[in-house]
This record gives C-alpha cells, sequence and structure tokens, in this order.
C-alpha cells in the first residue's frame, strides 16, 4: 500500500515558483491551466529584459528578501535585449534556486559573470596591493604576502618580478602581470610534485593524501583556493581539471561510492568484491577499522566508536563499505585538505555560486575543461590590427600561417605570452578584453628578403596589459615561426617586452 508523505504539488513546486509571478497576471490556478492549454492557443508571452544583470537583480532579491516575485526595475542599457521569451528574469532566478541545470548553461555563465560583475562594483573602493616577488621562489614568497589578504584579494595585484640575479624585470603591471602571477602561483601549487595535489588517472586533480600534514599545509591549501578563486573572479582561464568528487565538496554535495572508483580503482574494487561476497564474511577478519599512512607511520582509524572490536559479517558488510568510501571521499585527511581549499576559494567567490554549474561545466568555467584546443578561426574573426597593419597584410597572412602550423602547446604558448593566460575566454575571443591585437613593429630589411638573404632580426615582444602582439614585418614564413618559438619559449618573463 503506498502512502502519500508528500503535499501533491510538491513536486511542482519549483516549476510553479519558477513560471508564476506579478509580471504573469495570473496565480497558480490560472497558470497550471494556461500550461494545459496547446501551444498555439496560450496567450502570447510579454516583451522581457532577460539580460543576466536583470536576472542577477532578480535572484539577489529573492536570495535577500525571500520574496516570491517583484518588479524589474526598468531602463536597461542598449545591450540589453528584449526578447520575446516564456520567462522573465524574476521566473529564471526562481528556477536557478531550485533547478538551475534546466537553464541553458551559455545563460548560466552569463549570470554568473553578472554576479561577479556586481560584486565588484561593490567593491571597488578596496586599496590596490602591491607587492615584490622572486619567480625562483614564487609560491612561498606569494604565501607569505597574500595568505592573510582574505577577501582583499579581491582588491587589483600590483605585481613586481624580480629575475634571477634579484634585479627588477622591464614591465609595469596594468594587468598582465597579475595575471601572470596568478596563473603561474596556481600552477606550481597544483603541481603533484610538490605535494599538496595528486591526480587520477586521468590526470584531474584532487587534494593529496599527506597534503595536511605537510609544513603550513592546510594554510598552503586555503591559500591556493583563495588564488583559484581570484583567477575566476578576474575571468581567467587557467589549465586546472579538478577531479569530480572534489568538485562535489566544494559545492556542498557529498561524493558517493560510485566516485571512489575514479580515486583509488583497487579499493573500489575490493569494496565491490565484498558487496558481491558468497562466503562468511567473518572469515575474512575485517573489522571497522582503516589504516591511514602519514609519511611512512600508520595509523589504526576506527570508522565507528569500538570499531576494533566490531567484525565484518555479511548483516552490516554494506554498512562497512559505505562507511570506508566516505572515509576515503569526505573523511581523513583528504576531508580535512578538501575544507581548507574551500575556505580559500569561498573568501573570493561564495560557494553557493558554484551550484549553478555541474562539475564537468565548472571545469569549463574554471579552465576550459578538456576542449583546451584553441579555436584558431573564432580567434582570427575577433583579432584586431594596428600600428599599420590589417588582415589583408603579408606580414599578418603569414603570422596565420605559422599559427596554423604550431601544436596545441605552442599555441596555447604563443596566448599565454601574449595575455598571460594559455587558454582562450570561454565562450570564446568574443569576451577577451581587451581583444587580441596585432600591432605593426616597422623593421628594414631588404629587398630580396622575400626568397633570399637576412630578414628582419628583431624579436616579437607583447603588451600583456593590453593583450597586444607586438610583431616584426618578416618577410618569411620561416623566420616568423623562428622567432615567434624562441620567443614565447625563452622563458625571459617580460624581459622581451
Amino acid at each position: 500500500m503506498r502512502r502519500p508523505f508528500c503535499a501533491p504539488s510538491m513536486w511542482l513546486a519549483p516549476y510553479i515558483a519558477a513560471t508564476e509571478g506579478e509580471d504573469s497576471g495570473c496565480g497558480t490556478g490560472q497558470m497550471t491551466s494556461l500550461l494545459l492549454l496547446p501551444f498555439g492557443t496560450r496567450p502570447p508571452p510579454p516583451i522581457t529584459d532577460f539580460s543576466a544583470p536583470a536576472v542577477v537583480r532578480a535572484l539577489v532579491n529573492r536570495i535577500n528578501t525571500g520574496e516570491s516575485s517583484y518588479e524589474v526595475e526598468e531602463g536597461g542599457t542598449s545591450s540589453q535585449q528584449a526578447v520575446r521569451s516564456g520567462v522573465s528574469p524574476n521566473k529564471l532566478a526562481s528556477l536557478l534556486l531550485a533547478a538551475p541545470h534546466c537553464v541553458p548553461f551559455p545563460q548560466r555563465v552569463e549570470v554568473f559573470r553578472a554576479l561577479i560583475a556586481a560584486d565588484k562594483y561593490h567593491n571597488n573602493n578596496v586599496p590596490v596591493i602591491r607587492l615584490t616577488v622572486n619567480r625562483s621562489s614564487l609560491l612561498g614568497e606569494a604565501y607569505g604576502h597574500l595568505a592573510q589578504a582574505g577577501p582583499a584579494i579581491k582588491a587589483r595585484l600590483e605585481v613586481t618580478y624580480l629575475n634571477a640575479q634579484g634585479l627588477q624585470e622591464a614591465g609595469l603591471d596594468y594587468g598582465g602581470l597579475m595575471k601572470d602571477f596568478i596563473e603561474d602561483v596556481i600552477h606550481d601549487g597544483f603541481n603533484p610534485d610538490y605535494g599538496l595535489f595528486a591526480a587520477t588517472r586521468e590526470g584531474q586533480l584532487h587534494p593529496g593524501s599527506q597534503a595536511v600534514h605537510m609544513d603550513q599545509g592546510p594554510g598552503l591549501l586555503e591559500f591556493i583556493g583563495m588564488m583559484v578563486g581570484k583567477a575566476m573572479y578576474e575571468g581567467m582561464l587557467v589549465d586546472l581539471p579538478l577531479a569530480p568528487f572534489f568538485i562535489l565538496r566544494l559545492q556542498g554535495r557529498r561524493p558517493l561510492f560510485d566516485d571512489l572508483q575514479m580515486l583509488d580503482e583497487e579499493i573500489y574494487r575490493s569494496l565491490v568484491t565484498l558487496k558481491q561476497y558468497e562466503g562468511n564474511c567473518a572469515d575474512l577478519g575485517l573489522d571497522f577499522t582503516i589504516e591511514e599512512e602519514i609519511f611512512g607511520r600508520r595509523e589504526v582509524v576506527e570508522l565507528v566508536a569500538d570499531g576494533a572490536r566490531l567484525p565484518v559479517t555479511k548483516a552490516n558488510r554494506l554498512q562497512y563499505v559505505a562507511l570506508v568510501a566516505d572515509w576515503y571521499l569526505n573523511g581523513g585527511t583528504r576531508g580535512a585538505a578538501a575544507s581548507a581549499f574551500a575556505q580559500g576559494l569561498g573568501q573570493v567567490i561564495p560557494l553557493s555560486w558554484l551550484s549553478l554549474f555541474s562539475p564537468k561545466e565548472l571545469n569549463e568555467v574554471i579552465g576550459g575543461g578538456t576542449a583546451g584546443e584553441l579555436d584558431l578561426d573564432d580567434m582570427r574573426r575577433h583579432t584586431r590590427y594596428s600600428g599599420g597593419y590589417s588582415e589583408a597584410s603579408s606580414p599578418v597572412k603569414l603570422f596565420w600561417k605559422v599559427l596554423h602550423q604550431f601544436s596545441s602547446r605552442d599555441r596555447a604558448a604563443l596566448l599565454k605570452f601574449v595575455t598571460s593566460c594559455s587558454r582562450a575566454p570561454l565562450g570564446g575571443f568574443e569576451y577577451m578584453n581587451p581583444p587580441f591585437v596585432i600591432h605593426k613593429v616597422p623593421c628594414p630589411a631588404p629587398l630580396m628578403a622575400t626568397i633570399a638573404g637576412p630578414d628582419v632580426d628583431r624579436l616579437p615582444s607583447a603588451s600583456t596589459c593590453y593583450n597586444t602582439l607586438k610583431l616584426p614585418n618578416f618577410r618569411r614564413a620561416s623566420t616568423m615561426r623562428e622567432k615567434l618559438l624562441y620567443a614565447i619559449h625563452s622563458g625571459a618573463g617580460f624581459e622581451l617586452s
């Protein structure tokens, strides 16, 4: 016999809340009736301001006041396109709160960007943070300067680099050095060789089992989380594929048994075998404990009170399997490490905002996920030219020809050389601000340089603050390829500029 434990309308409540409101002019009953009408006979929806800022105003209003509906402010900018749609900003805000994945991913990204823009507007008076760091000890020095910054890290960072000789590198920080600094700190922190993070077989990153026991481990984890939040806050993409079970922890959700397979295939298979074991489980000699290794020292952890005296039997083996999986995914040192990282990230990006996305989508928001290949057609379509160059200029044509011949690694290095970030903006180069620019650097060369003889000998340089590649007017593709590869892989920091 089936008994109703919930109100009949419970499962429709999020949908009804997302589709009714003052602007609909009808109550719940009338709205439900309209939904039952054939599409061709329904009244047309109103013209609506469906821009991301309008949705954010509705979303923030609902979070702050708990109201079920309100009037959206009038008078948006000319870029806010009014579209004939079946939803309004008020309704989309309801849907984002109740079931975010019912809203298309690009629209959720726009809302996420608008939330950050609104936060920047309210924090525009935070003083600039100035710091001087040496590239050879970047992570340690960055941690020393910024570990206690807290939410003030949202301010602009003004970075001065020292080279290997202890001399100040050439380059003024109008944004480019900051981007370079953030990406390099994150890269160093997530390097598995450092010990804070480990990688799955698929190369996805998560806190290492020994991270919290390292010297300053919890503090470094919190700091790295803060820097990842800073990258997201600044609209940067970093090559940082996070493990889905780690992302679930950041979103305030709890990874489950099947997530253990990605973390440790051997333990997962052992637990599956135990679940299906046909014999007497008591013969296996298991109890409700597990061994944790901390830098070569083994410690016994009890999964339940007095677990060392509780044998695993056929009656309680499912409880044992669940507790072991939960300990590896959510407890022990990994759980503490994930909590420290989340605490740092949450100082910049409210963790509730991460729930707008699935783990796979959040990887795209952070770093483009696995889709790291640059779209050269999109890049070319949104590139601007200055100093006398145009799309029809011979050196420009040579540049695009050479870039098509580059490997994926070389293309990413070129983008980092020019913009301080090795990934294209989420959504394409349309969202790069300032846009990618190729600027002409006129250099003399013999008339026959296009076919023989010496070509232009100057190296390309970049103004990362303005995403500008300063490209000499090379005459031959071979010369351009050689000079570009030397410049982008020289590791000379900003000295070439």
